[in-house]
């Protein structure tokens, strides 16, 4: 009899523990819900409930410390990260504490403790967002080299992530514009319908005719930086000879007569043929290795094509248009490689 009663309470209290972890997930979830319809004092106080009922339930402190950063309770936000962080050792939510942490200190003005706390964190967990959001911090306050460093280690992380392909080509932008448009082009293709497709598909073009410039009804002018002319630069992603490429071939743009049989997405197909024939002997920059490799690797496929049109969805061209709307195998077919592409592959020094 006394077994029984014991099975019994066992059964009961395993019942009891099961119905009040349901009670917290179920709380933790309207929590969640408030947030993202934007009731952030509702969320604050359902969060607060869930730890007072489990306070060793660190989603619920992580999913406390989004909310006060994204309601720009910044202070809020840096007090409670350190008290995570001083009451958990391990977790699965701790890199994104860090995450959460050095984001609100960067947006309390206080760029180089954000800094500190990112590389702590770094020290700690591989997570490509510390990497990506310092390089944010270090590429506001003109530390270009630091920001340049960690979208490069984002991208190795996750190469899919079209904000680092964003930021990394912004940092070069002033240093190699191949390598910006390289990144940019990048970007296109992995996001290639949004508002932020339109800024970059214009610095985009921007950066593509600042080559030539029409001077005259017969007459093109093309720019040449000295840079482009010292073909014994060692540095290993000198891409004079791919721009003197560039030049020539935005110079051809004006041409009235190749106007009637080439469309935009030809050009655009023409320029990241000339990324994919860079010479890669004996060049082991980043640039050179993780994009170009890329750009071989997608003409290799026979994916040109499809990127030139993804690159150009939002340049308001009919025949661009036409062409994504009547390619929609095409389109599957290299979302499908674009998946399954390793980038790190050719990546030496990783």
């Amino acid at each position: 009899m006394k077994k029984l009663i014991l099975c019994i309470f066992v059964f009961c209290a395993a019942g009891l523990a099961r119905a009040q972890e349901d009670s917290l997930n179920n709380l933790l979830l309207e929590a969640v819900a408030l947030h993202d319809k934007g009731d952030y004092d509702g969320a604050l106080r359902l969060y607060d409930q869930v730890i007072a009922k489990d306070p060793k339930r660190l989603l619920a402190w992580y999913e406390k410390s989004l909310t006060l950063l994204v309601s720009k309770r910044y202070e809020a936000c840096i007090d409670l990260c350190k008290e995570v962080l001083g009451k958990f050792k391990e977790g699965d939510e701790l890199d994104n504490i860090y995450v959460n942490y050095g984001s609100a200190l960067d947006a309390a003005g206080k760029p180089e403790e954000a800094i500190m706390i990112y590389s702590q964190g770094i020290r700690k967990y591989n997570h490509y967002l510390l990497f990506f959001n310092r390089g944010i911090t270090e590429f506001m306050n003109k530390k270009n080299t630091n920001a340049i460093n960690d979208f490069q280690q984002t991208l190795l992380l996750k190469p899919l992530h079209a904000s680092s392909h964003q930021y990394l080509s912004y940092a070069v932008y002033g240093q190699n514009k191949v390598a910006s448009m390289m990144g940019l082009a990048s970007f296109l293709v992995i996001e290639s319908n949004t508002i932020r497709s339109d800024k970059n598909l214009k610095i985009l073009q921007e950066l593509f005719s600042s080559y030539a410039k029409k001077t005259g009804d017969n007459q093109v002018t093309i720019s040449m930086s000295p840079h482009m002319l010292d073909l014994k630069d060692s540095n290993p992603d000198n891409f004079s000879i791919a721009e003197m490429t560039l030049a020539l071939s935005s110079a051809t743009d004006f041409n009235d007569t190749l106007k009637q049989f080439m469309t935009p997405a030809d050009k655009m197909k023409k320029k990241l043929g000339i990324f994919a024939d860079i010479s890669t002997v004996e060049k082991k920059g980043f640039f050179t290795q993780f994009y170009v490799s890329f750009f071989r690797a997608m003409q290799d496929a026979g994916h040109l094509e499809t990127a030139a049109n993804l690159i150009l969805a939002r340049s308001n061209d009919d025949q661009v248009k036409q062409w994504l709307s009547s390619h929609e195998d095409k389109l599957k077919s290299f979302s499908q490689w674009l998946q399954e592409y390793k980038w790190t592959d050719k990546v030496v020094n990783k």
